[in-house]
Formats: C-alpha cells, structure tokens, sequence
C-alpha cells in the first residue's frame, strides 16, 4: 500500500484515539488544551522578549514588544497556575455572550411586536430559551465544560470511525476490480521456434 492510501488510515485511527480521550477524559483534555496553550502564549511572550533586546535600538524605539512579551509571560504563567479558573471561565464567558444575545432577541421581538410583524412569538421564543442557556451555562461552567469537550469527541470518534469503514470498503472494492481485470486480461501465448518449425509446409522444408 501507497503513501497516499496509507495516510487516510493514519489520520482516521488519529481521530478515533482523540476521540476516545476526549470523550472519556474530558477534564484532562480542557488541562491539557491550557497547558499547551499556556506555553505557547509563553513561547511568543518570549520571542517579543528577545526581538526586543536584540533589535537595533532606533527600531525598537517606541515599540511595545517588550510590554506585549511580559504580558504573554504573565498570561502564560497565570493559565498554569490557575488552570482550573481558566476552564471554568471559558463556559462563563460564552454563556455572558448566550445571555446577551438573548435579551438583544427579547428586544427585537418587542419592537416586533409593537411594529405588527409577524414572527415576533417565534422570535420571543428563540429568546427564551437562549437566556436560559446561557444561565445555565454561568452557574454550570464545570458541568457544561465538560459536556463540550465529550460532545467534540464523539464527533471525532465518530469522525474517524466512518472514515475508517469507508476507506477499507473503496480498498476492497479496488482490490476486486483488479483481481477481475487481471482474470480478464487475455493471455497471449506465443509459439517457440520449434513449433514454428513444425508448422512450415513441407514443400519449403523440401526446398
């Protein structure tokens, strides 16, 4: 099997594993996906750090690469050493952004409303239940969190997991169609000198 058939597979059975970490062990994946995010904001931090301290400087004059690197140092440092504020907050924040939307709905389906057009039940209803979501969301941040990361992984599971049936059943249905045409394939069986021999008439082998 080819390079090109075999990294498919690869990147399927990769899916299928994330998946299964994610939707098992959600909490270690969100510390995880901090660390490793921490350390990357740490990494740039660092690179400002550096750029300033090495450029010339007329260049770094009135340049803020030294306060952005202290800035993704301190983010960095913070992300680890407070990992578990950090997840909890993300949930927090989307369900501020949840809540917000719902009330901009509720005012748009007043105005609605007050303006006759239709609709504007359907809308109140959409706002409903988005400012109920997004409560939820700020006074179950772990919980919701969690729901997030294990939902993401059975779309990866099942992600890698189709991908894998579909590929091994175009393989065999490739692996058929060869051993087909190679049955079909006619076989040309030519003579050996002798035979062509044997076969002259006897007049030439009189002659």
């Amino acid at each position: 099997m080819d390079k090109t058939r075999i990294r498919p597979y690869i990147s399927a059975i990769m899916y299928v594993v994330l998946g299964i970490v994610m939707t098992f062990y959600p909490r270690a994946t969100m510390n995880m996906v901090c660390y490793i995010f921490a350390v990357l904001l740490m990494l740039v931090g660092l690179v400002f750090l550096v750029t300033y301290f090495i450029r010339n400087e007329v260049i770094s004059a009135f340049r803020y690469d030294l306060v952005i690197g202290i800035i993704l140092m301190i983010s960095g440092i913070l992300i680890i050493t407070r990992v578990d504020r950090v997840i909890a907050l993300i949930p927090m924040l989307l369900g501020l952004f949840v809540v917000t939307n719902g009330i901009i709905k509720l005012q748009r389906a007043i105005d609605m409303k007050r303006l006759g057009i239709p609709g504007s039940t359907y809308v109140m209803i959409f706002a409903i239940i988005s400012m109920v979501a997004g409560v939820f969301l700020l006074f179950e941040p772990a919980f919701i969190a969690n729901i997030m990361i294990m939902v993401i992984g059975i779309c990866f599971l099942f992600s890698g997991i189709t991908d894998l049936i579909t590929m091994i059943m175009v393989d065999a249905r490739i692996r058929k169609n060869n051993k087909v045409d190679t049955v079909n394939d006619p076989v040309v069986v030519r003579p050996s000198n002798e035979a062509l021999e044997k076969m002259k008439p006897e007049d030439e082998n009189e002659g």
